[in-house]
């Protein structure tokens, strides 16, 4: 609303995603989201392509840019920079608390590159994720003027709409045992599991492929044509069961996800709230369960 139609000034919207799964997602929303008002939205998909499509000329085509953070931060190291973010206007972060993450898989530092390459006088900042974590939080009070906060539900907590059940399996046998019996009681696709690494990932899938089911897994080892896919079949009910690590849990958007399970224990609270969040989406009500291994040790 606030860019109202196209202008010959280049990107002067800027979304940031931390997967290319959700950043397609995105596209797909804005290009419904903006019918009519002729802007153009461009999402970076081939890079080698990229470094030549944003020049000086090229770029005044477009109007707003997805991406995830890598792949922007590889277009603006070259020299000179292959993409120009002087005239952004808004700055979009999805998955806020995830991009502001440090260390191997957060964004952090690569987001501090783009926040200074968008150096305009007229740059606005909105940030979104399902939950709020306190590094966001201080970088947003010291950082953005005229601060707003829009909290939707209980902050950090899971809809009421999905039922959360803790099951105990003992131990990791009795994990597999427990997701076959749910399957005999009678399984309602479309279903995700989640597991903490794509070494399980791939292990969960051996085991299940062998039980009739139609299961399918997705996680970084795959190839960017593999992972599209897998989330197509699965949209299309193809796929009935899809095994995921972290990269599915944050923002992608299956319609109708009646069942998530936690496989493997979640990592954090916050990786909690984004996993179940798969499920009770847009009113639906949904289903979540939660494996948990019985451990003692030994004095």
């Amino acid at each position: 609303m606030h860019l109202k139609g196209p202008e010959r000034k280049g990107f002067r919207a800027l979304i940031l995603c931390p997967t290319r799964e959700l950043a397609k997602q995105t596209q797909r929303e804005c290009v419904r989201l903006s019918e009519g008002r002729g802007l153009r939205i461009h999402i970076i998909s081939k890079i080698k392509k990229a470094l030549t499509q944003y020049g000086s000329t090229s770029s005044q085509k477009f109007d707003i840019l997805i991406t995830t953070p890598n792949r922007l931060c590889y277009l603006l190291k070259q020299d000179p920079p292959a993409v120009s973010l002087k005239n952004i206007e808004w700055l979009v972060i999805d998955e806020a608390d995830k991009l502001f993450e440090t260390g191997s898989r957060g964004f952090r530092e690569q987001l501090d590159e783009i926040l200074k390459a968008c150096d305009g006088n007229d740059r606005k900042i909105a940030m979104f994720s399902a939950t709020y974590t306190p590094v966001v939080a201080k970088w947003c009070v010291h950082n953005m003027k005229g601060l707003v906060r829009v909290t939707v539900g209980q902050r950090n907590a899971a809809t009421d709409l999905v039922d959360q059940e803790l099951l105990f399996v003992g131990n990791e046998q009795g994990k597999l045992l427990a997701f076959r019996d749910i399957v005999r009681q009678g399984l309602s696709p479309p279903v995700l599991i989640f597991v903490q690494s794509k070494e399980r990932a791939q292990q969960l899938f051996n085991e299940l492929i062998y039980d009739g089911i139609n299961v399918d897994a997705i996680h970084a080892d795959r190839t960017q044509l593999q992972r599209d896919n897998t989330v197509k079949a699965f949209r299309e009910g193809r796929i009935w069961v899809l095994i995921c690590t972290e990269l599915m849990a944050r923002g992608v958007d299956f319609k109708g996800v009646n069942l998530v399970i936690n496989y493997d224990f979640p990592p954090s609270a916050i990786s909690y709230v984004h996993r179940v969040g798969r499920a009770g989406r847009a009113g639906r009500k949904g289903k979540a369960i939660t494996f948990l291994l019985l451990m003692i040790q030994s004095t």
